[in-house]
């Protein structure tokens, strides 16, 4: 848990110095991990009419928009794996108590959608809609190799 802590707050010493050297605002490069986020988004929206590919516990669709000015943790993880099951309880705490400023996105290496959803339930983490295409190109682009993995990225200004 420690280490989590200490990996925020190297991310917010960051955000701070990033904020005091420059003018422009921040934008979401196109090689960071939510641009694959977007792109899947615009490619959704533009045949299915929905526009998000993040959902809540609930399987409540989220936009977007909800990370905008967050810390965004991406969690790969499943409920088949006991150091999972371990972790988190703990990182569903933390961002729950840092909830304005973080957030969990659960990507799920479950072997069904059902696995999926009764491993994250009661945690309050967003995640990666189960039929996403996103949930394989994020564990590809990020380098996933073992689980759990958590890698924080910021949200900045976007989207």
């Amino acid at each position: 848990m420690q280490s989590l802590i200490d990996e925020q707050a190297s991310a917010y010493a960051y955000m701070d110095k990033y904020e005091q050297n420059t003018a422009t605002p921040y934008v979401v490069p196109h090689n960071s991990p939510l641009s694959l986020l977007i792109e899947d988004q615009n490619s959704a929206s533009s045949s299915s009419g929905s526009n998000s590919i993040l959902e809540d516990e609930d399987g409540n669709l989220v936009e977007l928009s909800f990370l905008k000015g967050k810390l965004v943790g991406f969690y790969f993880s499943a409920g088949w794996c006991p150091p999972c099951r371990a972790f988190s309880p703990q990182l569903a705490d933390f961002a729950r108590s840092h909830a304005d400023e973080f957030v969990v996105i659960f990507v799920s290496s479950d072997n069904s959608e059902a696995e999926m959803k009764t491993f994250v339930k009661e945690k309050g983490f967003l995640q990666v809609r189960w039929n996403s295409s996103v949930r394989h190109q994020l564990v590809q682009y990020l380098g996933v190799s073992s689980l759990p993995t958590l890698t924080i990225c910021n949200a900045g200004m976007y989207p």
